[in-house]
């Protein structure tokens, strides 16, 4: 507690806790003053009254944990979504087309002799209950998979900074395995040779750093295959910037951010238990897989402008304050 006192007045600002976020905090200001009293002293003896004012300083510090609203639901679509054996697959999480009117065809839910283009969706106490992707209430447009939009500018900052403070790995096989995707960022670029900046397989056969750690992989150039041999167990923040394909294909469990805003996300699970958020304009799911559960992961600071650290300031009610 700091505390300043001079003739007329006095301020006090306490640092408190929120009741529901470690990111925020808040600076509570208490201010007293005595105020001269100079058109009402013919109504009272009094040369002042005393008055008292507070206000709350909510500091957000999102540190490891960017907010990107778009990374905010299972699955975010713009143009297509398709999914088959809808039956085998279990879902926790919104899924949300960013486009008032895409295509969508879901495969595989029959009821009473005809087919509905419905998901198995799953709660957190276990309830299944039916949604369909296609209705008005998973349409957002405050919203976009374009990472150029207005609205992703500060994702757009994230990345390009990413890309400037990482230095390139050239991938002259165009494969990698999980032994290249280690470091905290990993940019498949290189400014003198373009046949090593295309990325043509990724081979998980072993897990990616250790649980709750996150590593970033970049994708420039390439038309990728990823195949997911073993459990991720660390999380993986895949941004695919090419204007090709990501396929994504086998089973274990896989902790992720899949960020593919100009391409098309095909993926082929088999037994898949997948914890995260998948973006992209296209997103095709084929055959079998266990379950889809949204996860909000933590991103790690870029280092620049557009560092996810970045703290902000706004004016608060006193409703999550903590005592």
């Amino acid at each position: 507690m700091s505390n300043l006192k001079e003739a007329q007045y006095s301020w006090d600002a306490d640092l408190k806790n929120s009741k529901t976020s470690k990111d925020v905090r808040y600076y509570v200001v208490k201010m007293e003053e005595d105020v001269p009293l100079y058109f009402w002293r013919c109504f009272t003896s009094k040369d002042t009254i005393h008055i008292k004012a507070t206000a709350n300083a909510r500091i957000t510090s999102s540190g490891e944990s960017p907010s990107f609203p778009i990374f905010s639901n299972l699955i975010t679509f713009q143009d297509r979504l398709n999914i088959v054996n809808s039956k085998d697959k279990t879902w926790q999480g919104k899924i949300i087309h960013t486009k008032e009117n895409p295509s969508v065809y879901v495969q595989g839910d029959i009821v009473k002799g005809s087919e509905r283009g419905m998901l198995h969706e799953i709660d957190k106490n276990g309830k299944e209950t039916l949604l369909d992707p296609r209705d008005k209430n998973y349409y957002d447009n405050t919203i976009s998979v374009d990472l150029n939009a207005k609205s992703n500018q500060s994702l757009k900052d994230y990345i390009d900074d990413l890309c400037k403070n990482t230095k390139e790995t050239p991938c002259p096989s165009q494969s990698l395995t999980e032994k290249d995707l280690q470091a905290p960022v990993t940019y498949i670029y290189d400014s003198n040779d373009q046949n090593k900046r295309r990325v043509s397989s990724i081979n998980i056969n072993g897990s990616v750093g250790t649980a709750g750690s996150m590593h970033v992989l970049i994708i420039k150039e390439g038309a990728v295959n990823l195949n997911l041999n073993a459990d991720t167990v660390g999380n993986l923040f895949i941004i695919d910037l090419s204007y090709e394909q990501l396929a994504i294909n086998g089973g274990g469990k896989m902790n992720a951010i899949v960020y593919a805003p100009n391409s098309r996300i095909i993926w082929n699970p088999r037994g898949l238990d997948f914890h995260g958020s998948i973006v992209s304009k296209d997103v095709d799911i084929q055959s079998s897989t266990k379950s889809f559960t949204h996860d909000s992961l933590n991103i790690p600071d870029s280092g620049g402008k557009g560092s996810p650290g970045d703290v902000s300031i706004a004016l608060s009610d006193d409703s999550d304050i903590a005592d």
